[in-house]
């Protein structure tokens, strides 16, 4: 049986964040991050698609209230990554 790294400590934090690599897909980052982001805009140009979502902190991240961490994926693949005040 495989062990799931990412499982025991999941959510919007920033030691989870740190956890992200470019390259990653947005499975592996949903993985990590415990949820599903919110979508907050995507588009399909020359035969690539672009997705941008956001995890906003919630209670149980134990996180400022307005703490998030967005994410931009070209074909499934992280090519950028930002977050605010997550601690």
């Amino acid at each position: 049986m495989a062990l799931n790294i990412y499982a025991f400590a999941s959510g919007v934090n920033k030691a989870n964040y740190d956890k992200l690599k470019i390259g990653m897909t947005y499975a592996q980052v949903v993985e990590i991050f415990g949820r599903e982001g919110e979508v907050i805009g995507g588009k399909s140009e020359n035969g690539v698609r672009t997705d941008w979502y956001r995890w906003t902190a919630k209670p149980e991240d134990r996180q400022p209230e307005t703490a998030y961490a967005e994410a931009m994926f070209q074909n499934d693949q992280l090519v950028m990554l930002g977050q605010s005040k997550l601690k």
